[in-house]
């Protein structure tokens, strides 16, 4: 967390990770290559020698490659608990695709798994073998509890009403959805009355996604995106066609032009 602002300020952070994935899954202000340039020049600093002595660099490969990696285990597990589990065919996909933005981070073929079934393998060693509890864990683990105001306006009473909920629910979703080897690590108590009652809240959840219209299912920016992709990819209908040449070629300075072309 040293070269972290997510103490301070977490809802930024999470807005500037959200617009993030939406520049590389979506193409957004300059596409995966531009987001890949700049998040590389943003991580280039950031370097040091742990409490244990060993020294770090957030630009190693195998560093950058896991937390790729961890973002793609987010989406197949969020599908799985809120959603439904990606098939085989879907996770191999949604993979593949991963690996095309790793590109995209200048992260090399040969230093992200190959398949899926090759990324859970490492996946789980990492967990099981490398992943460990320190001051940066317990710092996120802390700010999760007791969230500051995401914005100003809002009045302290007010928050204080609303924080206690959403932290609870925050955690729990939290500690529900990390592996348990890595839950008990953490010092995270987890009790078989709180694994009923996450499954309760995503079975709540998947109800809920099978009867909300599309635009609710997607963050706002994503769903803009995506009815740009589709009216882009949408055949074009002479209509359309009448429309766009009329638009282009109309007379400056007058009200209406029919020379179409």
């Amino acid at each position: 967390m040293h070269h972290s602002n997510f103490k301070q300020h977490p809802w930024k952070r999470a807005l500037r990770t959200h617009i993030s994935t939406m520049r590389f899954v979506y193409g957004m202000q300059g596409g995966p290559h531009a987001e890949g340039a700049r998040l590389r020049e943003v991580h280039r600093s950031i370097k040091g020698v742990d409490g244990a002595g060993r020294r770090y660099h957030a630009l190693h490969p195998d560093a950058y490659a896991w937390v790729h990696l961890t973002l793609a285990q987010y989406v197949a597990d969020t599908a799985r608990w809120f959603y439904r589990p990606l098939s085989e065919a879907e996770a191999e996909q949604m993979w593949q695709e991963f690996r095309e933005i790793g590109k995209a981070l200048r992260l090399k073929d040969h230093q992200m798994p190959a398949t899926w079934s090759d990324a859970q393998r490492w996946f789980w060693e990492v967990v099981e073998r490398e992943l460990e509890a320190n001051q940066s864990t317990a710092d996120v683990l802390e700010s999760l509890s007791r969230p500051p105001k995401p914005a100003r306006w809002i009045p302290s009473p007010l928050w204080q009403l609303l924080m206690r909920p959403l932290a609870r629910l925050v955690l729990m979703t939290t500690a529900a959805t990390l592996p348990a080897p890595l839950r008990e690590r953490l010092g995270l108590r987890w009790s078989s009355t709180d694994q009923r009652r996450f499954e309760r809240f995503a079975a709540l959840v998947r109800a809920a996604m099978r009867v909300l219209p599309e635009p609710l299912r997607y963050a706002p920016l994503a769903y803009v995106a995506m009815l740009r992709d589709r009216r882009s990819k949408a055949p074009r209908t002479p209509s359309s066609v009448a429309q766009n040449s009329w638009k282009r070629y109309r007379t400056p300075g007058r009200s209406r032009s029919w020379r179409v072309r």
